[in-house]
């Protein structure tokens, strides 16, 4: 005894078989993706070092942030609360505009407050002198910041 398949519908070709099939699939994926529901939170946030936000070329001051439990003066309607940010900003990272710079001889980026490192791409003393010179042409004294040199 042989048994033999019977093809359950003679009448189509395996081409109309495919192309049904491939609308059968677009319209399940129409339906998931009508049928989702929506997500509330990104599916993945990078975290941020100690759990603070940063800026290029330098970290934000630490103690800027509202006391627990209180709203930020911002909130508050505080007119004056960007000026005295900007005003504290000036006071520790008083090259903030214009740093991180890097230059073919030095480069320069905030370490922290009132914390400069200096990095000497070339051996050259002329280097350090040159970022001595640039940092004193922004109007910064340069007694004023603890400056590191690599």
């Amino acid at each position: 005894m042989v048994l033999t398949m019977r093809n359950s519908f003679p009448s189509l070709k395996p081409k109309t078989i495919i192309f049904i099939g491939i609308i059968l699939l677009i319209l399940f994926l129409l339906w998931l993706k009508l049928t989702a529901k929506p997500v509330s939170e990104p599916a993945f946030s990078p975290p941020s070092p100690a759990g603070k936000p940063q800026t290029p070329g330098f970290p934000l001051p630490e103690d800027t942030s509202p006391a627990p439990g209180s709203a930020p003066a911002a909130e508050r309607g505080d007119p004056t609360y960007y000026e005295e940010i900007g005003q504290q900003l000036n006071q520790r990272f008083p090259l903030y505009r214009f740093l991180p710079l890097e230059t073919e001889d030095y480069a320069i980026k905030y370490l922290g407050p009132l914390k400069l490192e200096i990095s000497l791409k070339s051996g050259l003393p002329a280097a350090k002198t040159e970022a001595w010179q640039w940092i004193e042409s922004k109007g910064v004294a340069t007694q004023s910041h603890e400056i590191i040199f690599k």
